[in-house]
């Protein structure tokens, strides 16, 4: 077996990546369209608490994306926000990210997949679609209160039954 054929037969999988919060900073890049951008007029969180950087030299490709990982036979990326810096704004600065990456799912008219389940992972595989499992790095996103939760936030959590 050649290294293509057990590349298109495996299940591939980036274990972590913090695209999301890295193209926001770069000036609203699309993780959708491979960095082009920017992705209309986002100021959120993110943005206000962290800024933006002027990526330089190898700093610049330190980030997946979805063409990228179709080039490269990713099948799907943990995407993750870490709230760790967010400064007492920990479920804000997570929601500005998620809602950003949706947004730019939905401008791009889709060339990434969530991922919520195994079902939506075979879906996304047999379309040759990269998905996206979303994740919150750092339990502060929870601002002290496991309400935060609930079923709200179905978008963040796999369907249990």
């Amino acid at each position: 077996m050649d290294a293509r054929t057990l590349l298109h037969d495996a299940l591939v999988i980036d274990g972590h990546n913090d695209t999301i919060v890295a193209h926001i900073r770069r000036g609203n890049l699309s993780v959708v369209r491979g960095g082009a951008g920017p992705t209309g007029d986002h100021a959120g969180t993110i943005a206000f608490t962290r800024g933006y950087e002027d990526p330089r030299g190898a700093a610049a490709e330190i980030q997946i994306d979805a063409p990228l990982m179709r080039q490269v036979g990713i099948d799907v990326g943990l995407f993750a926000i870490d709230v760790t810096l967010a400064r007492h704004n920990h479920l804000a600065y997570a929601l500005d990210g998620l809602g950003y990456l949706l947004r730019d799912i939905a401008e791009s008219g889709g060339g990434l997949a969530i991922v919520r389940s195994v079902a939506d992972l075979e879906a996304a595989r047999a379309a040759g679609t990269p998905g996206a499992i979303l994740a919150i790095e750092n339990a502060d996103v929870t601002e002290k209160s496991l309400y935060v939760l609930g079923r709200s936030t179905r978008w963040a959590c796999v369907p249990s039954g």
